[in-house]
């Protein structure tokens, strides 16, 4: 919520500032950014007056580097940034007891999301750490399917 509001100032201060406007980029596809709203693409050639309120930003590409984060993703995580940010897998300590309780909490709304096990739902810190357990169980299934 903190961090919503210092942007929603930002983005007022920006828009309510005397003096020229940044121009827009007139080929392209522009981001209708939103305070609950998904972002969808606009053509950057539309001549109608921009609304109140969201901002256009240039299509950014390079999700590799980086994703946006959906406002209520911050509101659910924003506890577990400055309060509860315990290594879940730190048992002796309370700090690691309410990481893990939360853990297994995201644990089993993931597996009831898309009806799988708990047990079956693996976080890990990025793709190549989940492309390497994906190709190593594989792997491993393969070569216990050609020895029975």
């Amino acid at each position: 919520m903190l961090l919503r509001a210092a942007w929603r100032r930002a983005a007022v201060a920006v828009t309510a500032a005397p003096g020229p406007k940044p121009a827009a980029p007139t080929r392209g596809l522009r981001l209708r950014v939103g305070d609950h709203a998904p972002q969808s693409a606009v053509p950057a050639d539309t001549t109608a007056a921009p609304e109140a309120g969201p901002v256009l930003r240039p299509l950014y590409m390079d999700v590799q580097a980086t994703t946006p984060l959906d406002p209520r993703v911050l509101d659910a995580m924003l506890p577990y940034l400055i309060n509860y940010y315990g290594n879940p897998h730190s048992r002796t300590h309370a700090y690691g007891w309410e990481s893990e309780a939360a853990m297994e909490r995201a644990r089993q709304q993931v597996a009831s999301l898309i009806g799988a096990d708990p047990r079956e739902i693996i976080f890990t810190s990025g793709a190549t750490e989940s492309n390497n357990i994906a190709i190593k169980t594989e792997s491993h299934s393969i070569a216990q399917a050609g020895v029975q």
